[in-house]
């Protein structure tokens, strides 16, 4: 790992990152700077704004400059990941949410843990609870400590080589595209970087999160549905069971289940959608 800290500026491959955005003016000028900031020579960067109505597509324009490529798009992550593949050409290439924060230099250390021979990765994410309600904030403390969180995050930012996105033709109209990117590989094809560091701001309230954990659970069960293998954390369901038990994480353990168990219930009923996105007010203001 000591590579990844010294050498990855300089020796990183250039590289493409497509950046889907949907209606994230706050914040977006100092996320898309940080982004476009050590980046190496060669690098294509497209931000591809699907059905905006806010001022994501003039901040983008003010901020970026000829740093980067500005496309429109139909609503919808996927559209957006579609319309911005087709004007890349570099790998290895990421996918990176619009709302998450992670440096250009961070890229170059992904993308150089790439060539040397992982297929998919992804840095370790930071939850930034700031404003975050008591409930909330426990329900994450227990979170952050199962296996999944630790081994099984693939989310927000994922970098792949050439040969793993030649497995799939165009990118698929599906929810969730996380899950779909990490189910093109197998486990020893992947890792996540805990070198590498992206922030991210979870919903702040405990309804928005079974809100976004409901369509979490409909984009798998869509996978499942055409035939695609939905990855696994082993032990998860034991590490909750012992979690739980543990002094301090009783009642985030009881809201963490009440919040899956609500989401069960409601992904069969609420009505879904590619193109939609579900965002979550209270963790886009105040940045």
């Amino acid at each position: 790992m000591e590579d990844l800290e010294t050498d990855g500026l300089v020796n990183a491959p250039a590289f493409s990152v497509v950046v889907p955005v949907y209606n994230e003016e706050t914040g977006l000028a100092e996320r898309c700077a940080a982004l476009l900031d050590g980046l190496p020579p060669g690098a294509e960067v497209v931000f591809v704004c699907n059905g905006c109505t806010d001022r994501s597509e003039a901040i983008l324009r003010e901020t970026v400059g000829a740093r980067a490529l500005i496309l429109l798009a139909p609503k919808g992550k996927a559209a957006a990941i579609r319309t911005g593949e087709r004007h890349v050409t570099a790998f290895p290439r990421f996918y990176v949410d619009a709302d998450v924060e992670i440096g250009g230099a961070d890229l170059c250390r992904l993308a150089q843990r790439l060539s040397h021979g992982t297929r998919l990765v992804a840095p370790r994410l930071r939850l930034d609870l700031a404003g975050a309600s008591r409930a909330t904030r426990l329900l994450y403390r227990f979170a952050a400590q199962l296996p999944h969180w630790r081994q099984g995050a693939y989310h927000n930012v994922l970098g792949i080589t050439e040969d793993v996105r030649a497995r799939w033709g165009e990118f698929p109209e599906v929810i969730a595209d996380d899950t779909f990117i990490e189910s093109q590989v197998v486990p020893g094809e992947k890792a996540i970087v805990p070198e590498v560091e992206a922030v991210v701001r979870p919903p702040r309230r405990l309804w928005p999160f079974i809100m976004v954990r409901t369509r979490w659970l409909q984009g798998e069960r869509e996978l499942a549905a055409r035939g695609f293998a939905i990855p696994r954390v082993a032990g998860q369901r034991a590490a909750i069971l012992r979690l739980i038990m543990r002094p301090g994480y009783l009642v985030g353990g009881m809201l963490y289940l009440f919040a899956n168990i609500a989401a069960r219930l409601l992904a069969p009923w609420r009505p879904r959608r590619p193109d939609d996105w579900y965002h979550d007010a209270s963790a886009r203001r105040g940045r």
